[in-house]
């Protein structure tokens, strides 16, 4: 990036509505200030936006909803001293792993 300090500015008017999308699309982008978003649009260089995946967003909200009644059934499990609980513990692990590892992506 050039190391050359910005010395001049630019004063743009904007009504409500179209400062109200303009803020939603910087939100939606890798930009982290409005101002960076705005230079790169006038300069006409490369924008980054953001998709989520709606049907992911939902998948991980259930399993975000399954890790605790897992974890809960387990260890109701091991307190009521339940034979099967030892063949129940690998599977268990497995999906934990999974819940993480879809959770990671999810983040990116």
């Amino acid at each position: 990036m050039n190391q050359e300090k910005r010395s001049k500015s630019l004063t743009i008017w904007l009504q409500p509505a179209e400062y109200d999308a303009l803020k939603t699309r910087v939100q939606e982008s890798n930009c982290r200030h409005l101002s960076i978003f705005a230079r790169r649009c006038l300069l006409g260089k490369p924008i980054t936006l953001l998709h989520r995946n709606a049907s992911l967003d939902e998948i991980m909200e259930a399993l975000s909803q399954l890790k605790p009644a897992l974890d809960q059934l387990i260890h109701t499990l091991e307190q009521g001293g339940h034979p099967d609980v030892e063949s129940l513990r690998e599977p268990y692990l497995q999906t934990q792993n999974l819940i993480y590892k879809a959770a990671d992506l999810w983040l990116q």
